[in-house]
């Protein structure tokens, strides 16, 4: 994740945001790292099945006061992998709130995928 996302523009602590640290294990964190140390929890991982999937609280704010759910399944198929992502729980952030985040993520998630994509087409040439 470290190596795809695209921190520039999304991220908490903007040009200050240096990696991400992903914690692989049930209970474990994903974590923004910024240039003077400080940590931003995005999410906990909530459950961890390698190499079928993983799923995780999301809350990728400063004072997260809710979190919707991110689930990610991992399918062979042919001679590739599918990749699905589900994001749900916006019920969470309350009506208006939820409605809003989730109108910014139905587009946000392609383009914060693309460079993975990129990623993996660059390792299969």
């Amino acid at each position: 994740m470290d190596t795809w996302w695209p921190l520039s523009i999304h991220s908490i602590a903007e040009d200050k945001a240096i990696g991400i640290r992903f914690e692989g294990r049930a209970g474990g964190r994903v974590i923004e790292l910024t240039e003077d140390g400080t940590e931003h929890s995005w999410a906990d991982i909530i459950a961890w099945d390698p190499p079928y999937r993983f799923a995780m609280t999301w809350h990728p704010r400063v004072d997260p006061e809710a979190a919707s759910v991110v689930g990610v399944r991992f399918t062979t198929v042919d001679a590739g992998t599918l990749i699905e992502l589900e994001h749900r729980s916006w019920e969470e952030f309350g009506p208006a709130e939820g409605q809003e985040l989730r109108d910014g993520y139905d587009s946000g998630w392609d383009m914060v995928l693309a460079p993975l994509e990129a990623a993996i087409a660059a390792l299969a040439a």
